[in-house]
């Protein structure tokens, strides 16, 4: 066992118990106890990680991943939202356009016939700027479907791990000398599915 040598109050913080408790533990003799340099009492305890560890390491990770999804994904959908917006003010902008054009061709003669060959260029332009957006917009709604469908995978990812520390505490209980314990072959069970 690698261990380090705590005082009261570090031993009971790591262990996630009261001091009380503790002390029950190494009057039982559950837990190794000395009197330290300065006269205070000392607990032993096994310091090297845990894969419950290892598993709430990777749970945590698997929720800022989680969270920062739903953030790419809400600033994405800001973004196009505001493009969308703007298209539509620049679609309004260019029928009114084409109205008046079309209004200035029923003044009169060549000038009239002109006008109308120049604002059907100017039609042809926004159609064309118009189906540009439209593309666009597909593209963005592809983009947020994506994230989305990136999102509830990040999810479930995060259930399914939650459900994996969740039966580890449940299997750790106890504990075997000598052999691996529940929480061991969970841990190696994580490792292989993680693998490539």
């Amino acid at each position: 066992m690698v261990g380090r040598w705590l005082s009261m109050a570090e031993a009971a913080a790591r262990l996630e118990i009261s001091t009380r408790t503790l002390r029950r533990r190494i009057a039982r003799g559950e837990l190794q106890a000395r009197e330290g340099e300065d006269g205070r009492r000392e607990i032993l305890l096994d310091t090297t990680p845990t894969a419950l560890d290892t598993l709430q390491d990777t749970v945590s990770g698997l929720q800022g991943a989680a969270g920062a999804a739903v953030t790419a994904y809400r600033q994405a959908a800001d973004e196009w939202r505001d493009m969308l917006s703007g298209s539509r003010r620049s679609a309004r902008a260019a029928w009114a356009v084409v109205a008046l054009l079309l209004a200035a061709a029923g003044a009169g003669g060549m000038y009239a016939a002109d006008r109308l060959g120049r604002a059907d260029m100017a039609a042809d332009n926004l159609r064309d700027t118009l189906s540009a957006q439209a593309d666009q917009l597909a593209e963005a709604r592809a983009r947020a479907d994506r994230t989305a469908a990136e999102l509830v995978a990040a999810r479930e990812a995060a259930v399914r791990a939650e459900t994996r520390l969740e039966l580890a505490e449940a299997q750790n209980v106890g504990g075997n000398v000598g052999r691996p314990g529940p929480l061991a072959m969970i841990a190696k069970a994580l490792g292989q599915a993680a693998a490539p």
